[in-house]
């Protein structure tokens, strides 16, 4: 299946849209903010709160967040159906700190590390 992630202000405004839309009806969707008045309005079925932005992206509660985000949409969220394909929705601002942080969890948890390459 495809799980669509909505990161911040902006990816929570277009995941809203396709819920309602019910664009992509077989899909799973996610919103992740730090706001909490964006997670209680979302009509998304699945909601995470990340750590508010003045949080280092370094610190250790920032990715313990990220890591338990990846796992739970990989799990499938409220379908239980684990994700063949994941789209992010982001702004280019939006898509640092914490948010970047839960991408790279969910890239390294289904995928695997990426290897290390030499340029020469």
């Amino acid at each position: 299946g495809v799980t669509i992630v909505g990161i911040g202000t902006r990816g929570t405004v277009v995941v809203d849209r396709l819920v309602k839309q019910k664009v992509l009806p077989l899909a799973e969707y996610w919103v992740l903010n730090s706001d909490t008045n964006s997670l209680q309005n979302s009509a998304a079925p699945n909601r995470w709160r990340l750590p508010p932005g003045n949080v280092p992206a370094t610190d250790s509660a920032v990715l313990d967040n990220a890591a338990s985000a990846a796992n739970a949409i990989l799990s499938g969220g409220v379908s239980r159906r684990p994700p063949g394909t994941i789209l992010v929705l982001a702004s280019a601002a939006e898509a640092a700190g914490a948010g970047l942080e839960t991408v790279k969890a969910i890239a390294r948890l289904k995928d695997g590390e990426a290897p290390r390459r030499k340029w020469s």
